[in-house]
């Protein structure tokens, strides 16, 4: 059974024949473990590792983080205060392809842009610096 139609989605006929396609193939989903409290911050992450997200043309996804080569990309819904990444098994391997496991590339870049954006809001100066090893400094500086 497809967990899509749980979903009780209402959306364009071409989403309609993508979600039908993926129904017959026996598509399931799954949730990415990372909790997002920011859609601004998720919105930066993803274009820090050159993907987008945009507004879902489907029922209870709200955002939609755009994957090249995948069916669904990466669905973003609304969980109470916070929001959640969704994932079809049929993109989880061009998903880590672009991501690594889990989507480490994007917790880390979405941990990176909630401090920028918060130390921001508190007037605060932000530098930010690549490591060798690939890691990222973040210099917060205190205005005197």
């Amino acid at each position: 059974m497809c967990d899509l139609a749980l979903l009780k989605i209402e959306a364009d006929p071409e989403t309609t024949a993508i979600i039908n396609q993926l129904c017959n193939s026996g598509c399931h989903l799954s949730t990415l473990k990372l909790q997002i409290k920011s859609i601004e911050a998720l919105e930066a992450a993803c274009r820090r590792v050159g993907l987008e997200l945009k507004p879902a043309q489907m029922g209870r996804a709200d955002y939609r983080i755009m994957i090249p080569g995948a069916r669904m990309g990466i669905l973003v819904q609304k969980d109470g205060e916070n929001w959640k990444l969704v994932q079809d098994s049929d993109d989880r391997r061009r998903i880590e392809q672009l991501l690594g496991p889990d989507a480490n590339r994007l917790r880390q870049s979405y941990g990176i842009e909630v401090a920028k954006l918060e130390a921001a809001r508190q007037g605060y100066s932000v530098f930010e610096e690549e490591m060798a090893d690939g890691a990222v400094k973040l210099r917060i500086q205190v205005s005197a």
